[in-house]
């Protein structure tokens, strides 16, 4: 005598499987990146931990400010240490210089991400994996050109018509284009995921970190430099147009250059009854003022012959005009 099978009771449900999420559908979830989708993140965490966002920007600012007035005072032929800048100082410089290059590396970097967020989104995964296995060695390839001009630029035989700062962005852009040719690799599937341990991915990114930051660095610096000299050349060519200061001081500040007038103030009463400011000087340009101190050009100066004056802020008073209104101070 057989058993009819047992039936099901009521209770018991047969287990269902969830639909796959759109994400597992195109490929886009967690293991179809393989090492990339490990590594990054990691990577990313790590260096969030030892080096915050905004300490290196805070770092590569005031870098920039601090290679800025290197530039400015070399030219002048100023030691720029007198002035004792301030860290607000560095970032104020680096401001008003990094504006223009921070807004365009930041807008390029932003639609090349964007790009390629929607080339992802857009195209099914086997056309995404033959697109990457196409476009993997163009990138990568492309990538060594930079590397070689910053090779080139680095060991300073590079030709004296290249931008200071081309070595750096060079550095940058080569790292950067070699990875994302890597990283096109694997989403081609040409690679094994077997292959992508953490570990070694995370230290892939950290190089890459660090030898862009580096490039970051080197740009920022020649960049600051040629930029500082640029400024201080410019000051030279409006020298004229600035406005005159005269300089009144309580004591004689030996200020004896050529276009500068030395003259010792006193009362109708004599010249033993002399006022606060005894001595004025006349024929001077203020281009400076930082730590206590005024940086004077005398009206004329030239980088090549010219003689710049630092005087302490201390016992002074300064009167300005329009530039060559023919106005002559009063004791």
């Amino acid at each position: 005598m057989t058993e009819s099978p047992a039936e099901p009771s009521p209770d018991h449900e047969e287990p269902r499987q969830l639909p796959a999420s759109r994400d597992d559908e195109r490929g886009t979830g967690p293991s179809s990146s393989g090492e990339a989708s490990i590594g990054l993140p990691m990577a990313l965490r790590f260096f969030a931990a030892v080096v915050a966002p905004t300490t290196l920007v805070t770092a590569l600012l005031v870098y920039f400010g601090r290679l800025y007035t290197v530039g400015q005072t070399g030219y002048l032929h100023v030691e720029s240490t007198i002035f004792n800048f301030s860290v607000q100082d560095y970032l104020a410089r680096a401001a008003a210089g990094l504006y223009v290059p921070l807004v365009a590396v930041v807008g390029c970097a932003a639609v090349t991400l964007w790009a390629w967020r929607l080339l992802l989104h857009v195209l099914a995964p086997d056309a995404r994996a033959r697109v990457a296995r196409v476009a993997a060695p163009v990138v990568g390839s492309l990538g060594v050109l930079p590397l070689i001009v910053a090779t080139v630029a680095l060991f300073q035989i590079a030709p004296r018509t290249w931008p200071p700062e081309l070595g750096g962005l060079c550095l940058s852009v080569g790292v950067v284009m070699i990875e994302a040719g890597f990283t096109l690799l694997r989403l081609s599937g040409e690679r094994t995921r077997s292959s992508a341990l953490a570990p070694s991915a995370v230290a892939e990114w950290a190089v890459v970190f660090l030898l862009f930051g580096a490039g970051l660095f080197w740009a920022v610096g020649d960049y600051a430099n040629d930029a500082g000299t640029s400024w201080a050349r410019q000051t030279e060519r409006d020298l004229a147009s600035s406005p005159d200061v005269v300089l009144y001081s309580t004591t004689d500040l030996g200020v004896e250059l050529p276009g500068v007038t030395q003259t010792l103030c006193t009362t109708p009463a004599g010249p033993e009854s002399t006022s606060a400011f005894r001595f004025r000087y006349e024929g001077l340009k203020l281009v400076l003022q930082s730590g206590g101190y005024y940086l004077f050009l005398p009206d004329g100066w030239t980088s090549t012959h010219g003689t710049a004056v630092v005087v302490p802020q201390s016992g002074l008073r300064l009167e300005f005009s329009p530039p060559a209104s023919g106005r002559r101070g009063r004791c």
